[in-house]
This record gives C-alpha cells, structure tokens and sequence, in this order.
C-alpha cells in the first residue's frame, strides 16, 4: 500500500495470468483503489491513469476508459475488465 500511495499508481505485470494496474485516484481515501487489466480493448496497448481526466487514457489511439473501465471515447467499443480489490492493513489483495 505504502508503494502505491507514494507512486499513485503501478503495474504489475509478473504472477497474474493477465497485466493488472493499480492505481490510486483520491490519496485521501484509502479505499478507493482501482484494478484493471491495462490492454486496450481497441489495439492492445497499455493504457494509463490520466489524473486530471480521471480516466484510463490509451496512447496509441487515445481511447479512453472510466474508473470501472467503460468506454469514454472511441476508437475503443468493449471496456477494459476490471478487478475486485481489498485492501487488508498495507497489502492490497486484488481478485484476478
């Protein structure tokens, strides 16, 4: 927990089946972590959390994706997956 809040947010891409970001929108709130899987729907790059958008921004064709990973903008049509995430003292536990 200690490494996501002083980073905002990181990708582990090692020991799950699929890539997961994590990331960390509101530093006051320690319950609001977000998990996705970060391959754009579109293409399959690797999106990013956009702080000022608030939103998952994919650079190579600039789709963009909500919290819970809906589509905000094209070219995307299908939303990232998401994960269930428990936060349990300083680990985070993230159902993949």
């Amino acid at each position: 927990m200690s490494q996501l809040k002083s980073s905002g947010k990181i990708l582990i891409k090692s020991g799950v089946p699929t890539p997961v970001l994590l990331v960390f929108p509101n530093p006051q709130n320690a319950t609001n972590v977000l998990a996705v899987d970060p391959t754009c729907t579109h293409k399959g790059c690797t999106v990013d959390w956009n702080f000022s958008q608030s939103s998952f921004v994919c650079p190579c064709h600039n789709s963009r994706f909500d919290q819970d990973g809906e589509v905000l903008g094209a070219p995307a049509t299908e939303p990232l997956n998401t994960y269930d995430v428990k936060i349990d003292n300083d680990l985070i536990l993230v159902a993949v």
